[in-house]
């Protein structure tokens, strides 16, 4: 490199450029020397996610939308990487921008063995999406109902129907109302018998023959949840279940992620649908499974 105003070569360069500059430099460099050693298949091990957004696509546009002789453009690359942003750029929102010659596949291992799943534009969906499709699907109400709550959750409508989800999956036999300010007693007063009704009629115009106390018995049931929880055929509604469980943990890396897991964390517009894209490493479902045969 030379300076932009003197001729003579800059050294010493980590002692002036930040890591993420630094780490900047050395995908463009690699870029050049791939476009000096024309290999077959050039393997980018997840290049970008440590930078922040702008920059993320930034260097996306100097690896494959420049002239196809000073870039990567028409050349075979395989980008391994944990983040999404790249995915939703090149498949859904900017796909044309790279010539719709990108493809993305989801890799997960189970029992073993490595299975790859192709990821589509239409896999791409905001979570409200997620959630309305799980409740038109066949899936057991009780996770239509966590599905549900979330859907208000992020939606931030925490209304009545909000709240009696709430009380049911928190497994409350008297419906408690925790918007309202705390009694003398130091408790929450029960919801209002208007409000609980009203709560009750949203729920059934999403599933019908919604009822509070069938429900309630069932998420009070250990056999009941074990049993669903086992029919559950991915990870991401296992947790859900198994947190209903109330099982002692003493994992407190498999607590967080299961904490994290039931809680809104979805920082992005779209997101891959996690009952298809199951992004439950196995090591965690394996502990729960584990935790859950101790208690029987």
């Amino acid at each position: 490199m030379r300076h932009a105003d003197h001729e003579e070569y800059l050294s010493g360069g980590s002692q002036h450029l930040s890591f993420g500059e630094r780490n900047a430099f050395a995908i463009v460099l690699f870029m050049y020397e791939c476009l000096s050693r024309k290999p077959d298949l050039i393997i980018l091990d997840d290049p970008i996610s440590s930078f922040d957004k702008n920059k993320k696509y930034a260097i996306l546009e100097m690896l494959f939308r420049r002239k196809a002789d000073s870039c990567l453009k028409n050349k075979t690359v395989l980008m391994l990487t944990h983040d999404v942003e790249p995915i939703i750029d090149t498949i859904k929102s900017l796909a044309h921008k790279f010539s719709n010659q990108t493809s993305a596949s989801f890799l997960r291992l189970e029992a073993g063995q490595l299975i790859e799943y192709v990821i589509r534009k239409e896999d791409m969906q905001t979570f409200s999406q997620i959630c309305k499709n799980a409740l038109a699907s066949d899936k057991d109400d009780v996770i239509k109902l966590i599905y549900m709550r979330r859907h208000f959750e992020i939606s931030d409508d925490k209304g009545d129907a909000y709240q009696v989800l709430s009380n049911i999956l928190h497994k409350r036999g008297r419906a408690i109302d925790t918007r309202e300010p705390m009694g003398a007693d130091n408790n929450y007063p029960e919801m209002a018998p208007a409000k609980f009704s009203n709560g009750c009629n949203e729920i059934s115009g999403f599933l019908n023959g919604f009822s509070y106390p069938d429900i309630l018995n069932r998420v009070t049931d250990i056999n009941a949840l074990t049993s669903l929880y086992r029919d559950s055929e991915n990870g991401y509604e296992k947790l859900q279940i198994f947190r209903l469980l109330d099982l002692d943990i003493e994992n407190s890396v498999v607590q967080k992620f299961i904490n994290e897991t039931y809680h809104i964390e979805n920082e992005f517009i779209c997101q891959l649908d996690p009952a298809r894209f199951d992004t439950i490493p196995e090591y965690v479902i394996s502990e729960c499974d584990r935790i859950l045969q101790e208690v029987q």
